[in-house]
């Protein structure tokens, strides 16, 4: 007779050797998600803003208004680029740290589980961790990638996709 799953208590973990509870590493993984959100939305938009300012600029024959006009756009799109670049290295370095939170809280989740109670012989847990805890992990899971280029080259591919079009302004702009 199979007894009826539990939702495990963060506060049960009074073996814990470290000092920072669970609780504690969960909200602080909610705010990485947050800034990984945050920070996709805007490198998106800087770059939505780069490629599509280049391709009118390149195509619109613009040098032709003046060239104070064309380095004034260029320096734009140049500065846009060089801030998307820096959301890119940010959103990388959170995104490393919450990878390392997710682990840890993972790790720390299966432990309790485990061994939460060691004198039972069944196979399958009587506890099952906090719905608070399993939202938060796959939040985070889902925050760690790019719109429109997920996964471990999506940053470098937006910071590409920004100087490239930058470059190819430049060029067909020079070139009309």
């Amino acid at each position: 007779m199979a007894s009826e799953s539990k939702p495990l208590s963060f506060s049960e973990s009074r073996d814990r050797v470290d000092s920072a509870p669970l609780s504690q590493a969960l909200s602080e993984l909610q705010k990485v998600t947050r800034l990984l959100r945050r920070d996709a939305l805007a490198l998106a938009f800087l770059t939505l803003v780069v490629l599509f300012g280049s391709v009118s600029f390149g195509f619109g024959g613009l040098l032709k208004a003046s060239f104070t006009f064309f380095l004034t756009s260029i320096s734009s799109f140049l500065i846009t680029a060089f801030i998307a670049l820096v959301l890119a290295v940010h959103f990388e370095t959170i995104r490393k740290r919450g990878d390392i939170l997710f682990k840890e809280i993972s790790d720390e989740i299966q432990w309790n589980l485990r061994f939460s109670d060691s004198e039972s012989t069944d196979t399958a847990p009587h506890k099952r961790p906090q719905f608070n805890a399993r939202l938060t992990l796959r939040s985070f899971a889902q925050a760690s990638d790019l719109p429109l280029i997920p996964g471990r080259y999506g940053p470098l591919m937006y910071v590409l996709i920004d100087l490239v079009s930058v470059l190819l302004a430049v060029f067909l702009a020079l070139k009309w």
